[in-house]
């Protein structure tokens, strides 16, 4: 039997063999880029998410640590100031915008014969202005908030016992400082006078406001007392 050879025409053409074009590669980084730079380069848009939110928490982050540190720091100013001088206060110091100790009287005395200092005291007494600031404040204000420093190294604290009126002319207009006052709006300001018991044998060098007693312990600003004994 003769083998017959195939007829070319009995299969069906295979179509071309077909190559996807070659796409050019982009340049390489520059090795002027960033870390951050070459990361988003070499990982593509896959990462370009992660990336966005991890910068974004940073400076969320950074921003909460730069507020912390502005609002822990209270000192307005290590130099005593002059008696009547209007001192601005960081208002996380009690809601306090400003505080102003507009004099200092000695040897006061009360109205009620009921109340006196004590054996080897005398009482001064300073008359004052607290301002609350844009915010107000739910606290009020308190004699507590002031001290008088002696130059024996002790503090003085206000006197709790008096109640008024000071028969001193200048104070007796007036009534003791945050007298029933439990809170101020935004902008309020309070006067009253505030009585230090002080010892006969010491000398008052500063008055320092604190703040509330219960917030604060640091004094946050002094005014110079003036030469009286």
């Amino acid at each position: 039997m003769s083998s017959t050879p195939p007829n070319p025409s009995q299969y069906p053409q295979q179509p071309p063999m077909q190559y996807a074009p070659q796409v050019p590669q982009g340049p390489a980084p520059k090795s002027g880029m960033s870390g951050f730079q070459k990361t988003l380069v070499a990982c593509g848009s896959g990462c370009g998410l992660v990336a966005i939110v991890a910068l974004i928490v940073v400076l969320i982050v950074g921003r909460s640590a730069a507020n912390l540190s502005t609002t822990a720091t209270v000192t307005v100013s290590s130099k005593p100031h002059p008696m009547g001088t209007k001192v601005a206060i960081p208002e996380t110091i009690g809601g306090i915008d400003s505080v102003q100790v507009n004099g200092w009287y000695t040897n006061v005395s009360s109205s009620n014969q009921y109340e006196s200092p004590s054996s080897g005291t005398t009482w001064d007494a300073i008359d004052v202005t607290a301002c609350a600031g844009h915010n107000g404040t739910s606290l009020g204000v308190d004699p507590t908030d002031f001290s008088v420093l002696l130059s024996n190294g002790s503090t003085a604290s206000s006197s709790p016992i008096v109640s008024g009126p000071l028969t001193t002319p200048q104070l007796s207009s007036l009534t003791q400082f945050g007298y029933n006052i439990t809170s101020l709006a935004p902008n309020q300001c309070v006067r009253g006078w505030v009585v230090f018991e002080v010892p006969n044998a010491a000398t008052p060098t500063y008055v320092q406001f604190a703040g509330s007693a219960f917030l604060q312990k640091n004094s946050v600003v002094k005014w110079t007392v003036p030469a009286t004994k």
